[in-house]
């Protein structure tokens, strides 16, 4: 099983498609190949209450850890860049999954 993380359809498409393609090369059956989005869902009785709760989750999150983590989901150091400005571009071998993907083309990815 695969998780992954596309925003949008034709990127999740795209990305089945290649998968499926590159199993059928090393002979293998594409149908046995699965592909889960994964989320996180937040739920409230009401959109107010699920973002008051998304809040409180992220209240947990340790800061001084953060840039660590952005490392390693990105699979790049980034302990290095200014906080307060986007991620320069990093090389295409850099990004090496789904994740890393989404954290760039998020509008405080890189510029």
């Amino acid at each position: 099983m695969v998780f992954t993380a596309q925003q949008d359809l034709e990127a999740a498409r795209d990305l089945a498609q290649g998968l499926k393609a590159q199993v059928r090369a090393q002979g293998r059956n594409p149908a046995h190949c699965l592909i889960m989005r994964g989320l996180m869902p937040i739920i409230g009785r009401t959109e107010a209450e699920a973002h008051d709760k998304l809040a409180e989750l992220q209240s947990f999150t340790d800061q001084s850890n953060a840039l660590a983590i952005l490392s390693e989901q990105l699979a790049v150091d980034v302990s290095g860049y200014d906080l307060d400005k986007p991620l320069p571009p990093l090389a295409p071998e850099q990004v090496v999954h789904s994740r890393s993907a989404l954290l760039l083309s998020s509008p405080r990815g890189a510029g």
